[in-house]
């Protein structure tokens, strides 16, 4: 009997693995804006701002036009003029502007460029003044309400030369 389904998978980049895509184009352009998950990091193709800085591994990103899947790391590009709570991944490497690139949305130990250190627990939330991750205590919300920014992290180790694993999940993509 001959197979009459479809084989459907998701294209992680040229070099089979999303976490080193930086394409001028997309291969597949329906693609665009669609999660999928390998090796248990969630990841979305989107593209990087014309108008961005190259990104580096483990930079937060923010939405710039989330109707097109466009993203920026700079903050003053965020949608909205409270754009650290637009934070919507993590770059997966050095990605070049314009380009498209496969964003790290959802996974464990994931790694997050992070402006101060927290304890292990923590919540991270998107840096005010750079495209870092901020551990905020929990037992501290003086220090940054907790309440009026989007959690989207959990420090899983310590700082070390400004870098955390973080356990991430970003929610709203659209």
């Amino acid at each position: 009997m001959a197979y009459e389904g479809r084989l459907i998978g998701d294209y992680t980049g040229p070099t089979g693995n999303p976490a080193t895509a930086n394409v001028a184009a997309m291969y597949y352009p329906g693609q665009l804006g669609q999660p999928f998950s390998f090796a248990g990091i969630t990841y979305v193709w989107v593209q990087l701002s014309a108008t961005a800085s190259t990104a580096a591994d483990g930079q937060v990103l923010y939405w710039k036009d989330r109707a097109n899947f466009v993203v920026s790391n700079k903050l003053t590009e965020a949608v909205s003029s409270g754009g650290r709570n637009w934070a919507c991944g993590i770059c997966p490497g050095v990605i070049t502007a314009g380009n498209f690139f496969c964003m790290k949305v959802a996974g464990v130990n994931v790694k997050v460029l992070t402006e101060a250190s927290g304890a292990i627990g923590d919540m991270v939330v998107a840096s005010a003044t750079a495209t870092l991750g901020l551990p905020v205590a929990a037992a501290n919300a003086t220090y940054v309400p907790a309440s009026a920014l989007y959690v989207w992290g959990i420090v899983r180790t310590a700082q070390v030369a400004g870098v955390s694993f973080v356990d991430i999940s970003f929610m709203h993509i659209p």
